[in-house]
This record gives C-alpha cells, sequence and structure tokens, in this order.
C-alpha cells in the first residue's frame, strides 16, 4: 500500500532528538511492507526532505511574515505537490492529532480524492480551565475540532479513555493504540531490593502533567521513606519553576532533573526503576506509561489515558490533583515486594499484548461507511450549522438538528429548481446564500429557526401579488374589476 502519515514535528532526521517515540516505531514498522511518505508540517522550519527508518520524510516548512491564512495555504500547496512527486495516488492519509496537520490532510485528501484517517492525541476533546489548557476553551478550537472530525472519512484514538469523548463525536470512531517496541524497553519486573529506592518520571515539564503535584507527593514520600530518589527526564518548558519548588519543599537532594534525553538514554532508567509515577491531568494515552511497562516497572499514577484502562490489574490509579493519594500508593508498592512485582509482571504483559497500528492499514480502508469524496460545496451548510453551534448560538442545535442543510423540503425545491437551470454548484451556492441570509435574521432578532412558509412573501405583499395577477390577466385579454372582500 501507499500511505502518508502527517504529523505536526517529532521525526528528526538524527531519530534520537526531538523525536515521538511510538511514531518512530510505527513508521518503522510499516516501512518494511508498505511504501510510507511522512509529511510534517514544521519540524524544521525550511523546506526539506530526507530518509528515515525506510521512509521518506517531507518537512513543509514556513513562510517568513505571513500570516496564519497564508501558511495554511503555502503548506497546503507544498503538500500536494509532494504527494504528487511520489508516483501514483496514495491509497490513504493519516493525519495525527486534530490541527493543523488534519486540516492539511482533509483538504488535500479531497483535491485528490484520497481517503483521509485522523487520530487525535492530545486535548483536542477536553478543557481545562485551571491552566487553559485544550481544544475545547474557544469558539474556533471547537468549530476545527469538530469539522475535522466530521469531515474526515475514519477517526481514531490511541486508547480506551479517549476514545470515550470521541465516540460523542463520531459514533464509528476506531481505537488504534499506538504500541511501542517492547524488545526495545524489555527487562525483568524483578529489581534490585530496597532501599534506596529509585522512582522514574519521563515527561516534557508542563502544567498539563502537573508535576508540581508530584513533587508535594515525594514531600510525603519522602516523610516515610529516607532513602529514595526520583529522576525527572523531560524537556523543561516552565522556565525552572519546578526546580525552584523542589528546592523550597527540601527536596533539592531527593529530585534529579536531567533535561531531555534522547530514546536509547532512557531506556536504562526503565531497566533500573522500582516504580514509575505520572501526575497528569490529562492523557490521550502516555507512551511512558507503555514504555515502562514494557520494562516490567509498575505505574502508580493519575486515572487519566493509559492508566485508567490498566488498573487495578496492571497499574495503581489516583485521583488527579490528589498528592495525598499519589504518596499513599507509592509507599504501599514500596513497601509490598510482592505486589509490587505482581503490578510489573501484568503491566508488561499488557505492553506486549497491547495492539499496535502496524496492523491499522486494513481496517481504515474498510470504515463502516464509504469514504466523503464528494465535493466540499456539498457540505457546506453543514458546515455552516456547526460554525454557529460551536460559537454556542442557541438557534444552532434547531438548525443542525432540522437538516436545513438541503434537507429542508423548501431548500430541497430550491436547489431542484435551479439546479436545472444553472447547475448544480450554483445551485449550493444560491442555497447556502438562503441559508446565510436565515441566520442573519435569527442573530439579529435572537430567535430560533421557523418554517414561514412558502407563501410568506405573498402574505407580507398582498398588494404587490394582486398588481401582478390583475396585470397577468389584462395581458391575456381579459378586463379584470376587483372587490374587496374575505379571503378563502
Amino acid at each position: 500500500m501507499r500511505i502518508a502519515l502527517v504529523v505536526p514535528g517529532g521525526v528528526d532526521r538524527s531519530g534520537r532528538e526531538r523525536v515521538v517515540p511510538v511514531l518512530l516505531a510505527l513508521i518503522e514498522r510499516l516501512a518494511r511492507r508498505h511504501h510510507v511518505l511522512v509529511i510534517a508540517v514544521e519540524h524544521y522550519r525550511d523546506w526539506v526532505q530526507y530518509a528515515l527508518l525506510g521512509a521518506t520524510v517531507v518537512n513543509l516548512g514556513r513562510v517568513t511574515g505571513a500570516g496564519r491564512a497564508i501558511q495554511w495555504m503555502f503548506r497546503l500547496r507544498r503538500m500536494i505537490a509532494a504527494l504528487r512527486s511520489h508516483g501514483k495516488q496514495f491509497d490513504v492519509l493519516h493525519a495525527f492529532w486534530a490541527g493543523s496537520s488534519a486540516t492539511l490532510s482533509i483538504a488535500a485528501g479531497r483535491l485528490l480524492r484520497v481517503p483521509v484517517v485522523v487520530s487525535i492525541g492530545g486535548g483536542e476533546l477536553v478543557w481545562l480551565p485551571d491552566i487553559a489548557y485544550g481544544g475545547q476553551g474557544s469558539w474556533p478550537g471547537r468549530v476545527k475540532t469538530s469539522l475535522v472530525l466530521r469531515m474526515a472519512d475514519a477517526v481514531s484514538a490511541g486508547s480506551q479513555y479517549a476514545l470515550k469523548p470521541l465516540i460523542e463525536k463520531r459514533s464509528d470512531a476506531l481505537w488504534l493504540p499506538w504500541g511501542v517496541d517492547s524488545k526495545l524497553f524489555d527487562g525483568p519486573p524483578e529489581r534490585s531490593p530496597g532501599p534506596p529506592w529509585r522512582l522514574l518520571h519521563v515527561a516534557s515539564i508542563n502544567r498539563v502533567k502537573d508535576q508540581a503535584s508530584l513533587l508535594r507527593a515525594m514531600r510525603l514520600v519522602r516523610d516515610g521513606q529516607d532513602d529514595v530518589t526520583l529522576d525527572c527526564i523531560g524537556e523543561d518548558t516552565l522556565g525552572g519553576h519546578l526546580q525552584r519548588l523542589a528546592v523550597e519543599l527540601g527536596l533539592g537532594e531527593t529530585v534529579r532533573f536531567h533535561g531531555f534525553k534522547p530514546l536509547d538514554a532512557v531506556v536504562p532508567f526503565y531497566r533500573t526503576a522500582h516504580l514509575y509515577l505520572q501526575s497528569s491531568l490529562h492523557e490521550s494515552m502516555a507512551a511512558a506509561v507503555l514504555e515502562a511497562a514494557a520494562a516490567g516497572v509498575p505505574t502508580v499514577g493519575t486515572a487519566v489515558g493509559l492508566i485508567a484502562e490498566m488498573a487495578p490489574k496492571a497499574a495503581l490509579a489516583v485521583p488527579v490533583q490528589n498528592p495525598e493519594a499519589l504518596a499513599e500508593g507509592i509507599l504501599t508498592l514500596l513497601t509490598h515486594e510482592e505486589q509490587r512485582v505482581r503490578l510489573g509482571r501484568a503491566a508488561q504483559a499488557f505492553a506486549r499484548t497491547y495492539r499496535s497500528l502496524r496492523q491499522f492499514t486494513p481496517k481504515l480502508m474498510e470504515p463502516d461507511r464509504p469514504p466523503r469524496t464528494g465535493n466540499i460545496l456539498g457540505r457546506a451548510p453543514v458546515i455552516c450549522c456547526t460554525l454557529l453551534r460551536f460559537i454556542r448560538i442557541p438557534c444552532a442545535d434547531d438548525l443542525l438538528s432540522g437538516h436545513v442543510a438541503l434537507r429542508h423540503p423548501q431548500s430541497m425545491k430550491i436547489h431542484a429548481s435551479l439546479a436545472g437551470r444553472r447547475g448544480r454548484k450554483r445551485a449550493l451556492v444560491a442555497v447556502g446564500h438562503s441559508m446565510l441570509v436565515i441566520f442573519y435574521h435569527m442573530l439579529k432578532e435572537r430567535t430560533t429557526y421557523k418554517n414561514l412558509g412558502g407563501d410568506f412573501f405573498d402574505r407580507l405583499e398582498p398588494e404587490r401579488l394582486t398588481r401582478y395577477y390583475v396585470k397577468r390577466l389584462e395581458d391575456l385579454g381579459h378586463k379584470v374589476t376587483l372587490e374587496s372582500g374575505v379571503p378563502a
């Protein structure tokens, strides 16, 4: 098969730095059997093409000084050129995350008539107001995500936790986990007896990961266990805030911040850790949890992402933003070796049997409904309704649920009348214009949609209608005398 993977980034030519390990594992597996083109929206600032793990990577780059719309159109043009330059038509475009990678894929898929699959992988369907995180906090974010999920031929999530809100948007959403290379991390669940105890946390330092709660939990753990250390590996995006908090809590010697490390340098930490810790407020999957599981390391963490799926048999889950519960879980597993080893073995078995995207192609090519490769104009009325709905205009739900878009009898009648004389596309534009006029009056008058009837204008201007029919009769040679009376 010919597969194009569209990603925001994470596919550095070095294969070690600035990479997403699960994406690299997927690329390597697919490239063994298929022709794979990876399109990175903006991993590098300039356009560049290179080979990576048996696939070809094309980085679209950006235009200096251009606005968002110009940037998007520029990238779309480059993306289409890249797809066409690699021979015959691709069988599927698979976009990761419902951002610019997805919108570009949908536009290119419509133009080239290629099915498009979108896999969500972040906070597209959530909103955490305390830290202003997620795609549902503003109407542009809600509109973009909704349109992406509606217009993609298939959508998927990497965990059962992320699949639940996705199914509310698309009932035919697929569960397609992102697997990891178990052989790379494989190790025995048994560890050298402690103390000293070695704990591990692998994630970028940011507010979504909530490492502040993790440090507060470590303060409680340190009060119960003297010889314990926590290794934190990941890029710092908070400007040293977490390091200062560690010093304030008296954890300067207990918590060690290593910064970013390439994957091969992280593997030894997995193989020597007694526990892996997660404190995130939200995770669509949490690949690091799966990497730790492959190494036989049990996890204590918040019940989001994969932990919600693994617990209680293969992980210990605690509520979010609860340092006390997290500390209690850590101390429980450190002091109960049998339970710790049992969870480690169960987690390793989970990682080894966890389904992977390497078998995604046949399922994606046979979605529950046929690919929607028709002209995008045909979906314009639905897009208008969706736009109003996610701006949170009360009338929009009435419009969308009533299927005003080409489903209302009056709209269908107008469309059929115009299509025969002016063509289908112009008829669609005319009906769309009529809908926008309806939207305008609904917003101006702050009312819901009401069908005014086909004789609305006749009732609005009866004198004009009378003059019209009198003139027609006179043109036919009749003499007309008008008498006022009660209308029938």
